[in-house]
């Protein structure tokens, strides 16, 4: 097998990869996206699928669900980068909600970090981090007066 052919599946094999690790779901009646993810998470991976997401027709809300995901790979540059991702593309989510389930510790404090960057960079929506999904989404879908 040649070079181009090992790297062509080598590509192939690591977009499934991503696809199983982090699955979407799009409630158009909630204007929610929700981002499941399982496995082992690379920083890089959660990007990719940011940049993709913004680049896109993004929902006003948004939920991560990281009960089932370990982000060892993930570190605080990964964070910063997010928020420059989201930064770009500001007015795409005026005013919308991002919930983020995170039940371990590793998984919570990296929560943490981005809601506190994203607070301080002035982004366009609230972050609120759960230990549950069901706390995420009744706040998600809370209409407030």
């Amino acid at each position: 097998m040649g070079f181009k052919r090992k790297t062509r599946r080598y590509r192939y094999v690591q977009l499934i990869r991503k696809a199983l690790m982090i699955r979407i779901t799009v409630e158009a009646q909630h204007n929610l996206t929700t981002f499941i993810c399982s496995g082992t998470l690379k920083g890089s991976e959660i990007l990719d699928t940011m940049q993709s997401f913004y680049e896109g027709s993004p929902t006003l809300h948004v939920l991560w669900d990281l009960s089932d995901t370990i982000m060892r790979e993930t570190a605080s540059k990964d964070v910063g980068q997010a928020i420059s991702i989201i930064q770009q593309r500001k007015s795409n989510r005026q005013g919308g909600k991002t919930a983020i389930v995170a039940p371990r510790n590793h998984e919570y404090g990296m929560a943490r970090m981005f809601q506190t960057r994203a607070k301080i960079r002035k982004l366009p929506f609230e972050t609120k981090i759960f230990k549950t999904l069901e706390e995420a989404r009744q706040w998600l879908l809370s209409v407030e007066i």
